[in-house]
């Protein structure tokens, strides 16, 4: 079957060459050429910290993993509905399920614990 000429092609639809998009050959050849550069020259953004942990590997799930992460065991499960009930654990609930990230507790626990320090050393001066 023959191609009726219509107006949307390029080559008979009339139009001036400014108008008309480039055919893939113009395309082609007009591309712009990065040069190559050496692996050593290429600056990496700074880092400001270990890289963070993938979702799976840093997540807890229920109260009975967030206490063995927290307290070494998982018999202090009532301990860690507590904190959450009078939001003292950065932890949430999943599904109904109590979740927590292992890198938020760590961050919590780090800022208690400065909080704490800073405290008794403004009581010692």
């Amino acid at each position: 079957m023959a191609r009726a000429n219509r107006p949307c092609d390029t080559e008979t639809s009339g139009a001036p060459a400014a108008l008309r998009p480039p055919a893939r050959e113009e395309m082609l050849a007009s591309t712009v050429e990065v040069p190559n550069t050496p692996a050593a020259q290429v600056q990496l953004p700074d880092s400001t910290g270990p890289p963070e942990p993938s979702l799976s590997e840093d997540l807890l799930f229920g109260a009975g993993e967030i206490s063995k992460f927290v307290y070494g065991t998982s018999r202090r499960r009532r301990a860690i509905y507590h904190l959450f009930e009078i939001n003292a654990l950065p932890a949430f609930r999943w599904g109904g399920q109590l979740c927590a990230r292992k890198s938020k507790l760590m961050e919590f626990i780090r800022g208690r614990e400065n909080a704490t320090l800073s405290i008794l050393n403004d009581a010692a001066e």
